[in-house]
């Protein structure tokens, strides 16, 4: 079966897009559309069913244009009305609407009269488009086909103007192409591991005998390699076919004297496990062959491509596979692309969260600090008493404070209340704010302070400890009322 990772070799977006929709004016009226849709189908001829030989000749084609009569005739389904800007040229072709065959017929279902009907009248806008730069590969079309369950896309440039359509159809004739089909598939998969084997020295003779015995149409010369524990490599050298032994009867060769050594085809190009059919198919064209061996990397034969193996791959059974890798590709693009949506989203809902409890809190905080730089109350926020638990360090003053002591912020920062003490201050008082401090008590007393000046004057203290999520004290507030 084929592999989800050879999804690399699936069409470009270039490959599946059809370049020639149906455009007409918007005022070009509905019976003429009618019958260019008509004319575009009956202009389909037949083609006759393809050789497997014919099949094998498209290989050859480096590109594979959608030319097909199933894409003529889904062109014909479809018809776009284009509004022509500033030239005739068909680059400046705005897009205004669209109209499908499921669109007439809905008409037709409803009994409306379409005599004198414009395509404007009844064309709507398409329920998706894709804008080609904005897309990287074909799965951006499938996903938007599959989301809108509609089967025309209609592709864009960046300024709006139609480059093409997409239809479901086109995506299959692209992957259906024999070249793609072998880029899609590995040599491991199709080759022959059974391969009838002689050594150099068997009769032209008794490798005809092989070849008859076994029904193959070819054997491959080999030289056994002796490794430990008496194992034997085989080495391909050389290779005679069915073809060889009909030269070499026809230039009357004694097939029983002769030995594969001096008639093999010799040296063999061989390919690798992993290496693609497609890489097959162009050594066998180059080299003029139709088989190749297949080689581990140490040499030894492991199997052999065909021109046969390749034709296989281009059954239509097997060409169906390619189909259910393409609709898992999406299925499993379309599920990444649902989940990342999912996870986006309500990554969206908690940073929306997390956004909103940020900006309470700075409001939160604005608003505390607007309360403690204009209280009327002198406001002093201290450490945690790092240098002396019971004296701790001013760290911010607002204006009260200024006001009160005749202290700047400039002067007081990094200094302790200590420095409010005086003479006068009641030393009982005073020990028990220390106490307080010490013991990360909550504390309220008056007391004489001291200004810068010298002066003294009576507050009323209010300290109160300020603790973190684990309840130790990282600052303390300090409210002094006169």
């Amino acid at each position: 079966m084929i592999k989800n990772d050879s999804s690399k070799y699936l069409p470009t977006l270039d490959q599946v897009i059809d370049l020639s929709p149906l455009t007409v004016a918007p005022h070009t009226p509905l019976a003429e559309v009618i019958t260019l849709m008509g004319q575009r189908r009956e202009s389909c001829p037949l083609e006759p069913e393809a050789s497997s030989t014919a099949m094998y000749r498209q290989l050859t084609e480096i590109t594979n244009p959608l030319r097909s009569s199933e894409i003529r005739d889904v062109r014909g389904s479809c018809v776009f009305a284009i509004e022509q800007s500033g030239s005739e040229s068909p680059h400046n072709s705005q897009l205004q609407g669209i109209f499908t065959e499921r669109d007439l017929v809905d008409l037709i279902a409803s009994g409306k009269n379409l005599k004198g009907v414009t395509i404007a009248e009844v064309m709507r806008q398409p329920t998706a488009t894709l804008t080609k730069s904005d897309a990287k590969d074909i799965f951006s079309a499938l996903i938007l086909l599959r989301q809108h369950k509609i089967h025309h896309l209609p592709v864009l440039d960046n300024t709006g103007q139609l480059l093409g359509v997409i239809t479901p159809e086109s995506i299959r004739q692209a992957m259906l192409q024999p070249a793609n089909i072998l880029k899609m598939r590995s040599v491991k998969e199709v080759m022959t591991s059974q391969v009838i084997q002689a050594p150099t020295t068997a009769s032209v003779i008794s490798l005809a005998e092989l070849m008859a015995k076994h029904r193959v149409s070819c054997v491959v010369i080999t030289q056994k390699i002796a490794l430990p524990m008496n194992w034997q490599l085989p080495i391909p050298v050389g290779i005679v076919t069915e073809r060889d032994i009909v030269e070499f009867q026809a230039l009357d060769i004694d097939l029983s004297q002769t030995i594969a050594q001096t008639v093999m085809s010799t040296p063999l190009f061989s390919l690798k496990q992993e290496d693609s059919l497609w890489v097959a198919h162009q050594e066998m064209q180059q080299r003029l062959v139709r088989r190749l061996v297949v080689t581990s990397e140490q040499g030894e034969l492991l199997g052999i491509v065909t021109q046969t193996s390749l034709l296989g791959v281009l059954d239509p059974m097997e060409m169906s596979g390619v189909i259910d890798v393409l609709h898992a590709c999406v299925e499993e693009r379309t599920s990444e692309l649902q989940k990342a949506i999912a996870s986006l989203s309500l990554t969206n809902a908690q940073l929306e969260s997390e956004i909103a409890t940020r900006l309470r809190a700075e409001v939160r905080l604005q608003l505390l600090e607007s309360a403690v730089v204009n209280a009327n109350d002198a406001i002093v926020i201290m450490d945690a008493g790092y240098s002396d638990i019971s004296d701790p360090t001013i760290m911010y003053v607002n204006e009260a404070f200024t006001k009160m002591t005749g202290y700047l912020p400039e002067e007081i920062i990094g200094q302790t209340p200590s420095c409010l003490r005086g003479p006068e201050s009641n030393c009982t008082q005073v020990a028990k704010i220390r106490r307080a401090f010490s013991r990360r008590e909550p504390l309220r007393l008056e007391l004489i302070n001291y200004c810068k000046d010298g002066s003294t004057y009576w507050v009323e203290l209010n300290s109160v400890p300020v603790t973190d999520a684990t309840g130790n004290v990282t600052h303390w507030i300090l409210a002094i009322a006169s």
